[in-house]
């Protein structure tokens, strides 16, 4: 099998990264090679799904942009290739007194982050939103959701071919010779957003990683000798 790309790690960092290499770089055959014998086997199967609002991030830091734009393109991605998610929205609430000002602040976050349909209620529309919660005050959240499928089951998440790349599983032993010589071998896990100027920790990142494909592929070499 031959590969221009090789993504090593079929968790949600690893498939993510395919599917933006196949847009990318167009033209280009993306592998994801995967130890286990299906994807998302480990914490990305046993993730809550939870779609987060961005509510509490401080405005205009990083954090709060990145959870603002990815929740916009989950919710498109999703509904793009049929995956069951839903936007239920949350309440944050105040058992007592002393939290009330604190969730006052949580809701000025939100709105300076752009989030829309925030609101206070009290005990008696909470009442009727979740009848489990007993609260002197709460903070409605319209934009917080949740995915319902897991990502290593079987669904559409599964039919890679139409995201521009393939999936192969059970490949603990797969080394450069398997895929002629021509890998550009990514590790799942690391990356950053493109940024001008460059961060200064992205060329330490960079080497970093460069060492360590080094180590896998000599380690790899060995093991299919």
């Amino acid at each position: 099998m031959a590969t221009d790309i090789a993504v090593i790690g079929g968790g949600l960092i690893g498939l993510a990264t395919a599917h933006a290499l196949t847009k990318k770089s167009p033209g280009s055959t993306v592998t994801v090679l995967e130890a286990e014998t299906g994807l998302a086997q480990h914490q990305s199967g046993r993730n809550s799904g939870v779609i987060h609002s961005g509510v509490y991030y401080t405005p205009g830091s990083l954090k709060a942009e990145l959870c603002r734009e990815g929740r916009e393109r989950l919710l498109d991605f999703c509904s793009e290739h049929g995956i069951v998610h839903e936007t239920c929205g949350k309440v944050i609430v105040a058992t007592r007194s002393s939290e009330i000002v604190p969730l006052e602040r949580i809701r000025e976050r939100g709105s300076a982050n752009g989030l829309d349909g925030l609101r206070m209620i009290g005990p008696a529309e909470l009442e009727e939103i979740e009848p489990h919660v007993a609260a002197i005050r709460a903070l409605v959240v319209p934009q917080a959701g949740a995915d319902r499928e897991k990502p290593g089951q079987e669904g559409p998440l599964e039919h890679r071919q139409e995201l521009g790349y393939r999936a192969v599983a059970d490949r603990r032993r797969a080394g450069p010779q398997d895929y002629d010589q021509r890998i550009a071998q990514i590790l799942a896990g690391i990356c950053w957003r493109e940024a001008t100027p460059e961060p200064p920790f992205a060329q330490m990142a960079k080497e970093a990683l460069r060492r360590v494909v080094d180590k896998f592929a000599e380690a790899a070499r060995a093991d299919l000798t």
